[in-house]
């Protein structure tokens, strides 16, 4: 069901004012269910444009939306929405591209061009949710060879059977 919260985070980030929300908690209280339940209906808001591309990254704060501005200029009329959001605290930002359907000439776009625009702003490529199966091949924008060798002899000795995950949080070094 499309709920009207959904459509006004769209509005908000679109016209980047996203972030005076993070004030209305503190100032007004009782205004705290409303912005959380907006924050989260942005993931469905999404959807309703289509196919949504779906990255979650760390940014230093000085330059926390900064990757939403470069991809917008990137995808110039590629895409129907570009927009983050995510814990303003520790950097963490969800970014969101949306397009009618998949396609295959936006996602080149976006990959590698956006774990490369992460590390130059000196973020992670990969925040809360992990590295999964899909960026083990983008690590190496956030970690160098010796990180690596470090994390692939630490899950070693956790999980000498690699029964854990398997094959889903490194590369092959």
């Amino acid at each position: 069901m499309f709920r009207p919260l959904s459509l006004l985070i769209i509005n908000i980030s679109k016209h980047n004012v996203a972030s005076q929300i993070k004030y209305s908690t503190a100032i007004l209280p009782r205004l705290s269910s409303t912005i959380w339940n907006i924050r989260e209906n942005i993931a469905e808001a999404g959807l309703h444009d289509g196919y949504v591309f779906k990255y979650d990254v760390s940014i230093p704060l000085n330059n926390y939306y900064d990757i939403v501005l470069l991809l917008r200029k990137k995808l110039e009329g590629k895409y129907t929405n570009i927009y983050g959001y995510g814990h303003i605290g520790d950097g963490n930002i969800h970014i969101n591209v949306t397009v009618p359907e998949y396609s295959k000439e936006v996602c080149d776009m976006l990959e590698p061009y956006i774990f490369e625009q992460v590390a130059k702003l000196k973020g992670s490529i990969s925040a809360e949710h992990g590295v999964g199966f899909r960026k083990p091949q983008f690590i190496h924008y956030s970690k160098d060879e010796s990180a690596l060798r470090l994390m692939k002899d630490l899950k070693h000795l956790m999980d000498p059977n690699g029964i854990l995950n398997p094959y889903k949080v490194l590369p092959d070094v």
